[in-house]
């Protein structure tokens, strides 16, 4: 965990010193960020104290002679970046197996071409915090709330963990998509998009990928695919650029 919340360092870092910069935030950052708001103007100072103190930790976590611990980031980000390239064809495959209409476009497609580097460093930074909500905190509790149910049947071995991680994406991956719907985060400060059947759906299906990337890999595999995805996606390569 303490590896992959610092390959998310660098996600985290573009989004406070470039993303801010289009005046608009990520809603994962805002809800996690909630109890900061008291702070008023010191708000912003307060997050980048709380970045840097987990990295910190994560760090002093780490540190051990020999670790190697920037070739062991470097391999955390590329691994993710190269998952982020087959990310669109499977869940096209997973549209197509389902028999679910495929959405046109996303919204974050829409923004002018080419982006803007704080356009690119939101979607890039805001990938980083949504992991951090519904992988590392969400999808986590739901796996942990999900073993117990399965333990009178599975036990509590590995197989277990296993099954309640796969259950537990589901409801996940449901909340994912549902946070990007401007009547849920709204009320978080954020903007969000009006309902669509195939763009839920489509929503849906990648936060389930995502989840189980996340348990297979760990968050910084999983926010390196986000991110990469995300970029594809602002260049333009919409869904049906992979059909």
């Amino acid at each position: 965990m303490a590896l992959g919340l610092c390959a998310c360092a660098p996600l985290f870092a573009a989004y406070e010193l470039f993303g801010l910069d289009s005046g608009a935030r990520n809603a994962a950052e805002l809800a996690l960020t909630l109890p900061l708001r008291m702070l008023g103007a010191h708000e912003a100072l307060a997050r980048r104290i709380v970045l840097l103190v987990g990295l910190c930790a994560c760090l002093r976590a780490l540190y051990q002679p020999g670790y190697a611990l920037l070739r062991r980031l470097a391999g955390v980000a590329g691994v993710g970046l190269l998952a982020s390239l087959a990310f669109a064809p499977l869940v096209l495959a997973l549209h197509r197996l389902l028999d679910v209409p495929v959405p046109g476009s996303l919204e974050i497609a829409a923004a002018p071409q080419p982006p803007s580097l704080e356009r690119a460093a939101l979607v890039v930074g805001g990938a980083g915090w949504e992991e951090l909500l519904f992988r590392v905190v969400l999808l986590a509790l739901l796996a942990r709330l999900a073993a117990r149910f399965f333990e009178p049947l599975a036990g509590t071995g590995r197989p277990a963990r296993a099954l309640a991680f796969v259950a537990a994406s589901i409801p996940a991956g449901l909340l994912f998509a549902a946070f990007h719907l401007r009547a849920v985060n709204a009320p978080f400060g954020g903007g969000g998009e009006s309902f669509d059947a195939a763009l839920f759906a489509w929503r849906t299906l990648s936060g389930i990928l995502l989840g189980l990337l996340y348990a297979w890999r760990g968050v910084g595999v999983a926010a390196w695919c986000h991110a990469g995805v995300n970029i594809l996606l602002l260049a333009g390569a919409t869904p049906g650029v992979f059909l």
